[in-house]
């Protein structure tokens, strides 16, 4: 099983195919060679080993950031 957390698209990358997404506060470049619609800042684009897979909504983004810091919260409480 893979996750795909979405990762903000926060400048053009140094390649014509490629950007630079912000992913948990992590910035890389990513090849977007796979989607074809045009790709502009601010978008959330969803990551697969160095690829962007696919687009999702600022909304949708939004949600499943969130729900990912609710699931991280719990498991720090099972851990401490």
């Amino acid at each position: 099983m893979c996750l795909g957390i979405p990762s903000e698209v926060v400048q053009i990358g140094s390649t014509p195919n490629s950007v630079i997404v912000n992913t948990l506060g992590v910035k890389r470049e990513v090849n977007t060679e796979l989607i074809e619609a045009n790709i502009e800042l601010g978008e959330y684009l969803l990551i697969h080993v160095g690829f962007a897979i696919g687009k999702i909504s600022v909304d949708k983004a939004k949600q499943t950031l969130q729900d990912f810091d609710s699931i991280l919260a719990i498991q720090e409480g099972e851990n401490s």
